[in-house]
């Protein structure tokens, strides 16, 4: 498939607005077939964006980092939410891990797949989803930066364009800080 969009967009958060407050919001905009690939240092708030996006596609849930397990699953039929989410990490994942890849694949049109240390994932699965954000996380002495990648293959580009400004446009009702286009 050929690119047809990439924005890239960097957002600058106080220290009161945990990563948790963005990834809520990007769970509830996100459309159904998307990857959210999250990459920053340890402690950065990784797991916190992850715990996000699933209060905002209705999972109440307990999130925790599946280091040790690289994914869990949540499903929401049997709580009202708008969509399953699978959440992995990357971080631990070594050798041949076409099984764990096979997972991320399987049903992937019908949920929010989020990898945690997602720049160690295979370019091809990475190529398998249309619709790919890429948030880096990188803590500052106040707060942290979010710089997001939004990009889509084919004619999904309409898609991410109107993720991408539901996202920014909730974001603005809400108060926070208006984003810097670019990098």
């Amino acid at each position: 498939m050929t690119l047809s969009i990439s924005q890239d967009d960097t957002l600058t958060l106080p220290e009161s607005l945990d990563t948790e407050e963005v990834g809520l919001t990007l769970g509830e905009t996100a459309p159904l077939g998307v990857l959210i690939l999250l990459s920053g240092p340890m402690g950065s708030g990784k797991t916190s964006l992850a715990r996000g996006v699933a209060r905002g596609l209705g999972i109440s849930a307990n999130v925790v980092s599946p280091t040790f397990l690289y994914l869990q699953c949540y499903e929401t039929r049997e709580c009202g939410g708008r969509a399953d989410f699978l959440h992995a990490d990357w971080d631990r994942v070594s050798g041949e891990p076409e099984e764990l890849e096979e997972s991320l694949l399987d049903g992937r049109e019908a949920r929010v797949t989020l990898v945690e240390w997602g720049e160690k994932l295979s370019r091809s699965v990475r190529e398998s989803f249309s619709t790919v954000l890429h948030v880096g996380i990188s803590p500052l002495s106040s707060g942290r930066r979010l710089t997001m990648t939004w990009s889509a293959l084919g004619p999904e580009g309409e898609i991410v364009c109107k993720w991408r400004k539901s996202f920014f446009s909730t974001m603005a009702g809400r108060g926070y800080p208006a984003p810097v286009p670019g990098r």
